[in-house]
């Protein structure tokens, strides 16, 4: 008995140690990767707006035929129209992947779409701001649209050993692709969170530029505060 006790101790002062070194590589990795966003951040991170102009429409980076973002956008009388790359119509109205046009339209239009098949489309229409006597009227485009565009585009960079997401949005001009405007959200997920998460996706960030809160607002009011610049309107 009194033999294996140094045995004992040695391995518990190596899993001791072994666990110190893993404490001591996850606190590292965590305070490194929030060094890295905190820097980036402060360089370019967040909004930055260069310019502004004004247009009655653009283009939304929706995929989605049910275009939530393009429904908000007219609805709230910011534009006129928003246009849309979608995917799939579920309801067979439309081909898939084409450009359709989104505008304000009245009740009983033959271009009026009511969306019927979505469980809560109808309440969402309305807290968009399109009134009872009102529809949504969606056309097909017969080319790609002109003009300016959300764009967003995710891409992942190295920073001190550490590994960031940049999760961008962009205004730009069509063709040339001329930014007007962009926000710069830098994320890190520590290996520890992407271990400890269940769901498979990775984990959320553990830092960023922009809390969740204010990254959906800043977000969703890009295009108004870029594209609906009425001082530049032709008829102002």
């Amino acid at each position: 008995m009194t033999n294996g006790m140094p045995k004992q101790r040695s391995l518990m002062r190596l899993f001791t140690g072994l666990a110190a070194v893993v404490v001591l590589v996850l606190v590292w990795d965590r305070w490194n990767g929030a060094f890295a966003v905190m820097s980036l951040c402060k360089h370019d991170g967040g909004e930055r707006i260069f310019e502004t102009t004004y247009t009655p429409g653009y283009l939304a980076n929706e995929t989605n035929y049910f275009c939530l973002g393009c429904v908000e956008a007219v609805g709230s009388r910011q534009f006129k129209y928003v246009d849309a790359l979608v995917h799939f119509v579920p309801n067979g109205r439309f081909p898939s992947e084409r450009y359709l046009r989104y505008s304000l339209g009245l009740k009983g239009h033959p271009d009026c779409e009511t969306w019927s098949y979505r469980v809560g489309a109808k309440l969402s229409l309305r807290r968009a701001g399109v009134k009872d006597s009102e529809c949504m009227r969606v056309n097909l485009l017969p080319t790609a649209p002109t003009g300016y565009a959300l764009v967003n585009s995710r891409s992942k960079i190295v920073v001190r050993g550490a590994p960031i997401e940049l999760n961008e949005w962009r205004v730009e001009k069509i063709g040339t692709r001329h930014v007007l405007a962009r926000i710069r959200d830098y994320q890190f997920t520590s290996r520890l969170t992407a271990l400890m998460d269940m769901s498979g996706h990775g984990g959320n960030p553990n830092e960023t530029c922009l809390d969740i809160h204010e990254y959906a607002k800043t977000v969703g009011l890009l295009p108004t505060r870029v594209l609906g610049d009425r001082t530049k309107s032709p008829t102002h």
